[in-house]
């Protein structure tokens, strides 16, 4: 009966490690899971932060669309006929035509519109009919248009879309003009690095309605050398 405090004693001394263990492991648990939370945290944070891989970066361009952008002038919007070449082009190709023809602007002012447009529009062919108001007199005349008509081609080729530059038709009316005309088409047709429509060989005198704009059968005929371009 003697030796039991001792033994109580014992038993208390035990009981007094294994609480303080147990505080113990208590301690390093919290800590390991605190800071497994923390770096979930940060993980999933720098995730959402993270543009997504199919979303081009902000210096890059836009990808394009499958349409074509017409610049033209009164041509082009269907003076002297019941269409014009850019509708009937979007019924021959299945291509969303945005047709932007001014009349009476010369090639110069015509393609000065192409850089907006092209970054806002995207388009994947860049069509232009101009430089009829310069074979009348207008907009620095043979020389200018032949120099608008080549910068059409470089600025679409720099955005990675396809140049599609269309010759004139006739001038019926007066003979200087149409001479201007055929100079123009011949400037054209030595442009580099663009897809050249001869529209100069599939419209006739005949197919001019009043001495400058093509008639039905003209205005088809430029939708086909147009649509033999886009491919």
């Amino acid at each position: 009966m003697k030796k039991l405090p001792r033994l109580t004693g014992i038993l208390a001394g035990l009981l007094l490690v294994l609480l303080l263990a147990g505080c113990g492991g208590g301690s390093d648990n919290n800590t390991t899971t605190g800071g497994g939370d923390a770096a979930a945290t940060e993980t999933a944070a720098a995730e959402s932060e993270a543009p997504a891989a199919d979303e081009p970066a902000a210096d890059e361009p836009l990808p394009l669309e499958r349409r074509i952008l017409v610049l033209g002038d009164s041509i082009g919007a269907g003076f002297g006929a019941n269409s014009n070449f850019p509708a009937i082009l979007q019924g021959l190709t299945g291509i969303e035509v945005i047709n932007q023809s001014t009349p009476g602007i010369s090639a110069g002012a015509g393609v000065s519109k192409a850089p907006g447009l092209i970054e806002r529009l995207r388009p994947m062919y860049l069509v232009v009919l101009l430089g009829t108001n310069n074979a009348a007199g207008a907009g620095g005349g043979v020389s200018g248009a032949i120099s608008a008509l080549r910068y059409a081609a470089g600025v679409a080729a720099e955005n990675g879309v396809i140049p599609v530059i269309g010759t004139l038709p006739p001038i019926s009316r007066d003979p200087a003009e149409n001479a201007n005309a055929s100079a123009i088409s011949g400037g054209i047709v030595g442009i580099g690095g663009a897809r050249i429509a001869r529209v100069d060989q599939v419209v006739s005198i005949g197919d001019i309605s009043d001495g400058l704009h093509p008639n039905d059968n003209g205005q088809a005929a430029i939708a086909r050398a147009f649509a033999g371009q886009i491919y």
